[in-house]
């Protein structure tokens, strides 16, 4: 008898609600900078501002004077709203 448990996998943890969360906000006011993402250190702010990126935001991260790292971001004023 094995101790296998046979069922589906959970949904997938990779943080797309929250991205699609954080579209939907930067979508709403279009051209406005907000800090969306604070992290421990400045390399863990990367990746999260270039899936913004790629979803059509324009996101930067930046390295806070306390040495962690937040990522900005705002949806481009002159692209549509519902990209």
């Amino acid at each position: 008898m094995s101790d296998f448990v046979w069922e589906d996998p959970p949904p997938d943890g990779r943080g797309l609600v929250v991205l699609s969360v954080i579209l939907d906000e930067l979508r709403a006011r279009p051209g406005e900078w907000a800090r969306v993402a604070a992290y421990s250190t400045p390399a863990s702010a990367g990746p999260i501002a270039r899936r913004l990126k790629n979803a059509g935001a324009e996101a930067t991260s930046r390295k806070l004077p306390d040495g962690t790292g937040g990522v900005w971001a705002r949806w481009p004023e002159d692209k549509d709203a519902t990209a």
